[in-house]
């Protein structure tokens, strides 16, 4: 469901938007992988450009990793910054939905909503 009040207006020039900063999750999201994970999306809320978390290679997933994406997602909520997600595996999802936190790893207006699969 997406809010027409937070879509980008589009640009009268013409030019493109920006890329977005992709927080690539790889292939394992976990507590190994946490302090590097949360060092990323802190750089990316850093970033200018458009916010994207690509977890479509995510192979592997822990409640530590599920933690730092939480955390990511509320500090975008703070800064009244929206994402995408780029992608995500099944098993991000299964994860996600096992621990019930969907509604916690969306963005204000995101236009894909936990059930589709981007």
């Amino acid at each position: 469901m997406s809010n027409p009040s937070t879509q980008p207006e589009s640009d009268p020039t013409g030019a493109a938007p920006p890329p977005p900063c992709v927080v690539d999750l790889g292939v394992s999201c976990t507590l190994h992988e946490a302090a590097a994970l949360r060092t990323a999306c802190m750089a990316a809320l850093e970033s200018k450009d458009p916010l994207a978390l690509d977890g479509s290679r995510v192979e592997r997933v822990d409640t530590a990793g599920l933690q730092v994406l939480v955390g990511f997602t509320i500090d975008c909520m703070e800064r009244s910054l929206h994402f995408t997600w780029a992608g995500r595996s099944e098993t991000l999802v299964r994860g996600i939905r096992l621990l019930g936190i969907e509604p916690l790893l969306e963005s204000p207006g995101a236009a894909t909503p936990m059930g589709g699969m981007a």
